[in-house]
């Protein structure tokens, strides 16, 4: 299977903020089948970490991710993944080595490799599947090569920068990701929990983390599905449509975030997130979206606090 996404205005959607071209490759991706149960990635994805990270955003129930998602994560990167599921499709794992040096300045041996695995697995689900737990983890190992920086924005789109590590050097970084998750009908709660830990002594060996926990309602009683394959949750599917005489999807969200970026001889920050929205899908290709938080923020020895709301259309096509 060949995959291929770009994307226009790319330095607008912070694929790259130093770019300016309106014309960015996004994914660029072969996938090839070894087994029935074990399939081989090759090319610019995602990198096999964090359900939250790996859910696109037109699925989940809040416009952006997490602020720890967001600041310690990559978004996509260039590879190689295996990946497979087993044990009645209950367990799913991957595992891939990176090398980002096709959109670097560096070359392949100069550039900073690194290691991602997941592993999930479902040790409850109802034979109907309207009920179900989802766990798992996953690790990363960067080799920090070209230095480290971790910031996010307060989980809203072109905010400026709320935390920031700034640039450093450091021997390595091992991340650590533990993700929960219970649908049961129209009913979700999911959460993450993540650890990134940094090899460099003369900062102290800093250890930044963040957490976010999540739950949803769908006022009008679909229940979002479970990819197997992926260890994912997929798109809200619509009952009753408006192209049907239907009146759409309602899913309502809230979700507690927070990001610490302070630790050794590293200021990079805090900040706690509380985000309520709601989603209406008047079919499944047109959805609106309202976004509104309330942000707590303490940086470079300041306090403050902050209110976003976005409001989103979307209409797409698959």
């Amino acid at each position: 299977t060949y995959s291929f996404w770009v994307a226009t205005n790319s330095f607008d959607s912070e694929f790259d903020p130093d770019e300016t071209d309106d014309f960015k490759w996004f994914d660029y991706r072969l996938d090839i089948p070894l087994t029935d149960h074990v399939t081989m990635s090759m090319g610019k994805q995602k990198e096999p970490i964090s359900l939250a990270r790996l859910m696109t955003l037109t699925w989940n129930p809040m416009q952006e991710r997490a602020a720890a998602e967001n600041a310690m994560m990559e978004s996509r990167n260039v590879g190689v993944t295996l990946s497979g599921r087993a044990f009645d499709e209950r367990v799913t794992w991957a595992g891939g080595v990176f090398n980002n040096w096709i959109d670097s300045d560096e070359s392949f041996s100069d550039n900073a490799r690194q290691y991602t695995g997941r592993f999930t697995w479902l040790p409850m689900i109802s034979e109907d599947e309207s009920n179900l737990i989802h766990l798992g983890v996953s690790v990363r190992y960067d080799e920090a090569k070209q230095g480290l920086q971790y910031n996010s924005g307060p989980e809203v789109r072109d905010a400026p920068l709320f935390v920031d590590t700034g640039l450093f050097d450091a021997n390595s970084a091992t991340l650590f990701n533990l993700e929960a998750g219970w649908r049961r009908g129209p009913v979700w709660i999911q959460g993450e929990w993540t650890r990134n830990a940094i090899d460099a002594p003369d900062l102290g060996d800093p250890v930044f983390s963040g957490w976010h926990i999540i739950s949803s309602w769908t006022v009008t009683g679909e229940t979002r599905p479970y990819n197997k394959r992926n260890g994912i949750f997929g798109p809200l599917p619509v009952a009753r449509d408006t192209e049907h005489g239907g009146h759409g999807a309602l899913e309502l969200a809230l979700r507690w975030s927070e990001i610490d970026l302070t630790s050794g001889a590293i200021n990079g920050g805090e900040m706690q997130v509380a985000k309520a929205a709601a989603t209406w899908w008047a079919t499944r290709s047109f959805n609106v979206s309202l976004n509104y938080q309330w942000i707590w923020n303490e940086f470079n020895g300041s306090e403050g606090r902050a209110d976003g709301f976005v409001l989103r259309a979307m209409v797409f096509t698959k």
